[in-house]
């Protein structure tokens, strides 16, 4: 799908890959080699170029979505972690996560749909596992977002270890 453009090409076309990930995976049904592909090239591309960031975020719940089908739908969150220090949960499964401003320690969340906010909720040896990775969509996304956004386009998607 993508082999056949350039670096220069493939930024251009940011906003069409933006437009078929706006789309239900379900419709799209992308293989895992394909996400692999478009997450290395999206890599190589400058963070500069107009539609990276909204790009990349949206990229990031498609192809999460994609990989991992055993999570809750969208819907409100069941487990909100806002405004504390330390917190610990062990693992947590099959449950739909708000990180709201949290220091988070020590975590696994299997199977979870994991919404960000553009509070920063720091992560010291938390483990996303079969998860899908929401965020607030936006052309200059808050640091702190863009650093959760590297962390997860430099990993599989479907196993990441997380040190915000």
């Amino acid at each position: 799908m993508t082999d056949c453009l350039d670096k220069k090409q493939f930024a251009s076309a940011l906003p069409a890959l933006r437009k078929v990930t706006e789309q239900p995976v379900a419709k799209v049904s992308p293989t895992p080699s394909v996400i692999e592909d478009v997450s290395l090239k999206l890599r190589d591309v400058n963070e500069n170029t107009q539609d990276y960031w909204p790009t990349v975020l949206q990229f990031i719940q498609f192809a999460s979505a994609g990989l991992s089908l055993d999570v809750p739908p969208p819907g409100d969150p069941n487990l909100l972690v806002s405004y504390s220090r330390g917190m610990r949960f062990g693992t947590v499964s099959r449950k739909i996560v708000l990180l709201d401003g949290s220091d988070i320690v020590d975590t696994r969340f299997e199977h979870c749909r994991i919404i960000f906010t553009k509070n920063p909720t720091p992560l010291r040896n938390v483990v996303f596992v079969d998860s899908v990775f929401e965020f607030p969509i936006s052309d200059h996304p808050v640091p702190y977002i863009q650093k959760a956004a590297r962390v997860l386009l430099a990993s599989d998607l479907k196993s990441v270890s997380a040190n915000l």
